[in-house]
């Protein structure tokens, strides 16, 4: 998601930092007010570290399919993705992203698997299978994009490759 825009909100007990996305996504991360007043560039940037903290540190728990599932268990809105992450044999979930349309669902499942491509390549890997794929609200797939169609769309070119 390339971010365009950054917002805080300071409601009650509670700051937001909200994170949109120039296809309309939208990531939202709700941080304690605490006792002590902050800026709102040290609310984003404690906004980043817990993002940070959750695509890589985050509880993880195992599904049968041997996939890493970060999600809680909050219910999701028809305009709410999961997106799915696959790199070096390790399955990621990122549940609740908002996306305004399958278009941007696709787009974002793209630019998502080019990066994971390009960085696998500077560590001299060559990924197969699937990189990246979305699911609805339901569980359904919706978009979908595996290593060997990034091959065919060219993406190692521009690396280099």
């Amino acid at each position: 998601m390339e971010v365009v825009d950054t917002q805080v909100f300071r409601v009650g007990d509670a700051h937001l930092v909200e994170f949109q996305g120039e296809g309309g996504e939208q990531i939202r991360v709700t941080l304690a007010a605490g006792t002590y007043p902050v800026s709102d560039d040290e609310l984003v940037e404690s906004a980043k570290a817990v993002l940070v903290q959750v695509a890589t540190f985050g509880v993880e728990q195992r599904t049968p399919t041997g996939v890493v599932d970060m999600t809680d268990e909050r219910s999701v809105d028809a305009d709410s993705y999961t997106l799915e992450y696959q790199d070096d044999g390790q399955a990621r979930q990122v549940a609740g992203i908002r996306l305004p349309h399958l278009a941007a669902v696709e787009e974002e499942v793209r630019r998502s698997a080019e990066d994971l491509w390009r960085a696998a390549l500077s560590n001299n890997r060559v990924p197969t299978g699937w990189a990246v794929r979305a699911r609805d609200a339901n569980g359904i797939i919706v978009a979908s994009i595996d290593y060997s169609e990034l091959q065919q769309l060219g993406v190692d070119d521009a690396m280099g490759g």
